[in-house]
């Protein structure tokens, strides 16, 4: 590898965090301090490339697996909902690289009304050795609303999540209802919307996860 990177939330440190290797990636490029056109980056959870291609950039994910919840009941008690509020799609634990819980809804409103708490979010997570849950709505066939709370982090909600929405498209692959390029706007009900891009690798089996990034100069980036 080029580069080794590390992830830390206020408890643990992550395996991989998407939206981070973007960034970073983004700005050794910036600094001159990758190649033109690609970066390869060792993570915990293994090898993965970030390929630049105008000012845009790309990070590789394995193609991932998913497979059925047998006992969804902790999660749908954590996030507050019923069996009669999910999609006609099954409640999956699927993975790139760390195990997120798709759980499909009828709506968007219904997506942004919900609340949860930290405690329950954790003793779900940890029934179905999962690292987070990810409540998502279809808009249409390549556009998803997604929310994601995470098992312990240290915080309730996260704003962007690269590498639950490659685990959405995994488990979205699995039931046939991937398309070539899905768009993923989380954030939006935390007042902070991100949108997140997955398609299939080109070049192999796996996945390319993109969004924008821009340089923050004098911002406090943490309030943005």
């Amino acid at each position: 590898a080029d580069r080794r990177f590390r992830f830390f939330v206020p408890e643990h440190e992550m395996e991989m965090c998407g939206h981070a290797t973007l960034g970073a990636a983004w700005l050794l490029r910036r600094r001159g301090e990758a190649s033109a056109t690609e970066l390869r980056i060792e993570t915990l959870s293994g090898p993965v490339r970030a390929i630049f291609v105008g000012d845009g950039v790309e990070v590789t994910q394995p193609a991932g697996n998913a497979g059925p919840v047998e006992n969804p009941a902790p999660v749908l008690a954590a996030l507050g909902i019923a069996a009669a509020d999910l999609a006609d799609a099954p409640v999956l634990n699927a993975a790139t690289s760390r195990i997120k819980t798709l759980v499909p809804l009828r709506d968007v409103g219904q997506l942004h009304a919900l609340t949860i708490r930290m405690e329950a979010v954790r003793a779900a997570c940890e029934a179905i050795g999962s690292t987070g849950l990810y409540p998502y709505a279809m808009a249409n066939a390549a556009v998803a609303h997604a929310r994601q709370f995470p098992r312990h982090s240290g915080y309730p909600e996260d704003a962007a999540t690269g590498i639950a929405a490659t685990a959405l498209y995994a488990g979205l692959s699995i039931i046939g209802a991937a398309p070539p390029e899905l768009i993923v706007r989380q954030g939006e009900a935390m007042g902070r919307p991100s949108e997140i891009r997955v398609r299939r690798d080109p070049d192999g089996a796996g996945l390319r996860l993109s969004g924008r990034v821009e340089f923050l100069q004098g911002v406090d980036a943490h309030n943005r």
